[in-house]
């Protein structure tokens, strides 16, 4: 929550951190920098009320709300650092086996001689068609992923920028395969092991 007071030319806002949830960036040699290099670049003054759990901003209007923002973005960035990477991988029911098959990586150059071409384990779907009811399922659990993940940032308001990967997965840690094939229900229970299962996407 942010606030202000104006006096003439001069500013006092105050920025209220939820540390009830996220440590407050008072302590610590890269904390201090940062709240530092704001008083230095804005030219105000910061002190954190441990009372209230707020920080109070003095200064000129256009400094005051320049550092004022630039704090906020000190807490989406402890936000960031605290939540855990969610995983997710969408699975078409249409297909009934998939089927392990190498993937080859770019190649690798040392003096402008190319290594050996590097391969890695990723699968195929057999006989899979594109249905809307996967579409709509898959939907779904992606929406309440988000949901879910931002379940925490209750008291954000604005825009929150999302980025998708698509390409080839690659898989890193996985069940082994028999006769390099699994049906369908096999590896979707391979793939809900969070713990086990492990994978990335290429760049593409």
């Amino acid at each position: 929550m942010v606030k202000y007071a104006c006096f003439a030319d001069r500013m006092q806002g105050s920025f209220l951190w939820p540390s009830t949830e996220y440590p407050a960036p008072a302590a610590g040699q890269q904390h201090i920098e940062s709240l530092n290099s704001i008083r230095r670049e804005n030219n105000c003054v910061i002190h954190y009320d441990e009372s209230r759990s707020c920080f109070i901003v003095k200064g000129s209007v256009d400094d005051v709300q320049e550092a004022l923002l630039r704090i906020r973005g000190l807490l989406c960035k402890a936000v960031v650092q605290s939540s855990p990477i969610q995983r997710l991988y969408l699975v078409q029911n249409e297909c009934q086996k998939f089927v392990l098959t190498d993937h080859p990586l770019k190649a690798v150059y040392r003096a402008a001689t190319p290594i050996t071409q590097r391969m890695e384990k990723t699968v195929k779907s057999v006989g899979a068609e594109l249905r809307a009811e996967d579409v709509a399922v898959n939907a779904k659990r992606m929406k309440d992923l988000v949901v879910q993940t931002l379940s925490k940032v209750h008291w954000h308001q604005g825009h929150i920028d999302m980025r998708v990967h698509l390409g080839t997965l690659i898989m890193e840690s996985y069940e082994p395969f028999e006769n390099n094939s699994k049906s369908l229900l096999d590896f979707k229970e391979m793939i809900q092991d969070s713990y086990n299962f492990r994978a990335k996407v290429t760049e593409e």
